[in-house]
């Protein structure tokens, strides 16, 4: 039987970690109109290449999962309109309430895709330090969020 880790419900939808899965499902009329039979996807953690989230404030916050390839939902489609995000079938909206099971979930995701990638962790570490210093040259991440995320990357802490 698969050990359900987290489960973060959000805006139309939720997203559950269950082992090395993680499944997005969508309820209700809405989710219906939007996604008609799309409305369960599953997939394996290590599919995943990226994980944008955004935090809750005045507008929603949102988790969007990233996949590398030639899909629409591919790292060169990184920075998206919210009308974009609703019609996603990789992201969630949440609101302030729900942000913390989110920032969990991305948290627990986050450990799974590492732990899956420590054999070949070097050649990880540079793909995704090359995908951050895209994003900090095109205006997505300062400076200083660009530092930290690498630190994070290579694993060294704060000084």
């Amino acid at each position: 039987m698969e050990k359900v880790i987290k489960i973060a419900k959000g805006f139309g939808g939720q997203l559950e970690l269950i082992d090395e899965k993680v499944v997005i499902r969508r309820r209700g009329l809405i989710a219906l109109f939007l996604f008609g039979s799309r409305r369960k996807k599953e997939f394996n953690v290590e599919r995943i290449s990226a994980i944008q989230f955004k935090d809750a404030g005045l507008t929603s916050g949102y988790i969007r999962l990233l996949f590398s390839g030639k899909s629409k939902n591919s790292l060169k489609y990184i920075k998206p309109r919210y009308g974009d995000l609703i019609r996603d079938e990789n992201t969630i909206l949440f609101n302030i309430f729900q942000q913390s099971n989110f920032e969990e979930i991305k948290r627990n995701i986050e450990e799974r895709i590492a732990k899956i990638g420590k054999g070949n962790s070097q050649e990880r570490h540079l793909m995704e330090i090359r995908k951050l210093s895209t994003l900090k040259e095109k205006g997505i991440i300062s400076q200083g969020e660009f530092e930290r995320e690498k630190k994070r990357t290579l694993g060294l802490k704060d000084q």
